[in-house]
């Protein structure tokens, strides 16, 4: 699959989760009024992808290849969207699945198809939707304390992480005796 017009790339990932390889492109382009718009191209089912976060791609340039994706989930095909709202990452369900959201791909491509070449750099906001993957595990909240000879360094774990340990931990402390595995039966675990 090729980048449907020049763009920065903000999200490349194999997302899994029905998704496989995942493309998205974000687009800066000049509005009738004047006025700079965005918007994200979304390449997805891809078989492999061939840009990199942060990687400046132009109009035609090879993005990913269609396939079966890494996982055989779904027949060969490209799932393509123009999105106007750039909030929406990967969470697809937490945004109306209406043209306040999107544009029609075809529209939207053939009404800017004769869009003049400006030279002139552009800032593209990205982190729009840093935290969409709930697959990723963000490191931010983990606070490394300074390391001296004779201290043993523990992360800090941030309380909602905390929370759900020490509630694991209950549920294996009343656990019967009957229901543990054989190896824990066996070695007193």
């Amino acid at each position: 699959m090729y980048s449907t017009a020049h763009g920065v790339v903000i999200f490349s990932e194999d997302y899994r989760k029905g998704w496989g390889n995942v493309v998205i492109i974000r687009h800066a382009y000049r509005e009738t009024n004047g006025q700079i718009a965005f918007v994200d191209s979304l390449y997805g089912h891809l078989k492999v992808r061939s840009v990199r976060v942060g990687e400046q791609v132009t109009r035609g340039q090879l993005v990913g290849t269609i396939g079966c994706g890494p996982y055989r989930m779904y027949a060969a095909h490209l799932h393509f969207e123009i999105r106007k709202d750039l909030r929406v990452g990967m969470r697809r369900d937490l945004y109306p699945k209406t043209y306040t959201t999107y544009h029609s791909p075809r529209s939207f491509i053939s009404a800017r198809r004769k869009l003049r070449l400006e030279e002139r750099l552009v800032r593209v906001p990205i982190n729009t939707f840093q935290k969409s993957n709930p697959n990723r595990i963000l490191t931010s909240a983990v606070e490394v304390p300074e390391v001296t000879e004779s201290t043993t360094v523990r992360p800090v774990i941030p309380d909602e992480l905390g929370e759900i340990i020490a509630q694991e931990t209950e549920v294996e402390a009343t656990t019967p005796e009957k229901s543990k595995g054989l190896f824990d039966r066996l070695f007193g675990n």
